[in-house]
Formats: C-alpha cells, structure tokens, sequence
C-alpha cells in the first residue's frame, strides 16, 4: 500500500514537471527545442537533467543578447517583406554565415541567422539546410524552424491555388497562379523522394491542363519538358522535344534539354552528335549557352 502511494505521488510530481516545462516552453521561458518534452516525459529524472543542461549551455552562448519568441514570429509576413534590401546584402549575408559555421562563431552565426529571419528566408533555402546540420543547436533550431515556415507557407499557398482551381476549372489566370505556385514549390530544394514526385506529377498535370485552354508559351514548353525529364518520364519528354524543336527550331534552350535527354537516357552516339553538330552550326548561343556547349565539348573529349 505504501509502495502504491509513493508511485502515485512521484507519478503526480512527474506529471507536474512535464506540464510546467511545456507551458515554459510555449511561452518563451525556457530556450530548448519543443522536441525536448519527449525526452523529458518519458525519462522522468534523467529527461529533466538533460533539458536543464541543454538550457544552461544555450543561455551560456547567448550572453548579453535579447530573447526571441520564434512561434509569434510570421517569418514571411508582410512587414518583413516590405523591408528594402539591397541587390549586394545576399552577398553580405551568405558568405559569412558558410564561414562562420565553419568557424564555431556562435554570435556570429545567431547574427547573421537573424537577418535571415527577417528577410525572406525562402531565398535562403540551400544555406538554412546547411545551417540545419550544425551541431550549434540553436542555429540548427533556427533553420529548422525557418525552412519548416517556408515549407509551410508553399502548402499553404498551393491548397488556396488549387481550391480556386476547383471553383473556376477553365479560368486561364486562375490556373497560371497554381502553375507557379507549384513550379517554384518544386524549385525551391525544400522537398524531395516522393513528396517531390507528387508535386511533380501535380505540375504535369496544371500544364496540361493550361495547354488545353490555350496556353502555348515556349516557358511552358521547357518546363513541361524538364519536368518529364525529372520524372523519368522519357517517351514523353522526347515528343515534347520533338514538338517543342518543331515550333522553334534552332532554339538553344530545347538544344540543351535535347543534349539532357540523351545523357539521361545515356544514348553516347546521339549526344555526341548532336553537340558536334551545335559546334559545327552556325546556331545563335548566348554566353550561358556557350559556356554549357563548352563543358559538353569537354565531356564528349573525354569519352
């Protein structure tokens, strides 16, 4: 009966303990991670040690600087996007941060991620998953948290697209937003594996749809195609290609998604030719075509 009692008392102070860290957490008085109260409630004693640990060390590295309170913080709202950054500041901000993870400068790299935040951090994607592997738990909660609002926001963005799909289906505006909204989805590096497959699919299917209701652009077209391409989807990707050099033969943009094709497809006879063909031509290419005919040139030498 004592044994019972004793259970039930420690079990009520456990509980007590696990409701008070999550309202702490909630409200911004304690630092750690919210993932923390999984530890914390299923190893009573221990879970609480690691946590008050985990807060000690963060509040050791943020000295001196001023809490702030990641949930209320709309990172994307619109009065951070309205503030004014010059064209050079992504400069100014992407290349410190590489050097100061690669530095363990923990101020540097709390600094340099809160100008991210309040900038727009999906122009950020590739150095908040870097950022994201840090073994600086704060920063790597930060990018966390930020790419998690970004992600968040694209869905967001794409299911109001798509209910305005459903209620106006032959309404060409209306699907161009949702074209777009799920294009720079599946540009944005923030997803992949089969979640990126399903938005792909989704873009195959809003293009075709665009397609039928008149849409004709070469845009169009190259998306389409590339989209194919990433899908694996090679019969398809080469009538398009077939189609596309019809309506603008000679064009640098489907020559470079032809060349794609054959090394996708891993056909060395036709990709040989082709680029030798390009090089002997007297095809109009730009410097980035240029630069791209060159590595190709270079690639074939070493066949």
């Amino acid at each position: 009966m004592e044994t019972w009692i004793i259970l039930s008392v420690l079990l009520a102070v456990h509980t007590v303990i696990c409701i008070t860290t999550y309202v702490l957490i909630r409200v911004g008085a304690l630092r750690v991670p919210g993932y923390v109260m999984v530890i914390v409630m299923t190893i009573p004693v221990w879970g609480i040690a690691a946590l008050i640990s985990v807060e000690i060390t963060m509040r050791r590295n943020k000295t001196g600087s001023k809490q702030i309170e990641l949930e209320p913080l709309r990172l994307t709202d619109q009065r951070y996007r309205r503030l004014e950054i010059d064209d050079d500041s992504n400069q100014a901000i992407t290349v410190p941060l590489e050097e100061a993870i690669l530095m363990n400068d923990a101020a540097t790299r709390r600094n340099l991620m809160l100008g991210i935040l309040h900038k727009n951090p999906a122009e950020y994607v590739d150095m908040l998953q870097r950022a994201s592997t840090s073994t600086d738990v704060e920063l790597t909660h930060y990018a966390t948290t930020a790419m998690m609002e970004v992600q968040a926001d694209y869905e967001k963005e794409i299911q109001k697209c798509q209910q305005a799909a459903i209620a106006a289906p032959e309404n060409q505006a209306v699907l161009e937003d949702y074209y777009e909204a799920v294009r720079t989805y599946v540009n944005s590096n923030l997803i992949n594996g089969q979640i990126l497959a399903i938005q792909r699919k989704r873009l195959a299917s809003i293009i075709l749809k665009m397609k039928r209701l008149g849409a004709d652009g070469k845009g169009l077209w190259l998306t389409e195609i590339e989209n194919y391409l990433a899908l694996k989807e090679y019969e398809i990707s080469y009538q398009l290609l077939y189609q596309a050099n019809q309506k603008w033969p000679a064009d640098e943009n489907v020559l470079m998604l032809f060349v794609k094709y054959y090394s996708a497809t891993r056909d060395t006879e036709m990709l040989q030719s082709l680029v030798t063909q390009i090089k002997n031509s007297d095809i109009y290419l730009s410097r980035t075509g240029r630069e791209w005919l060159e590595f190709w040139n270079r690639g074939i030498d070493n066949i």
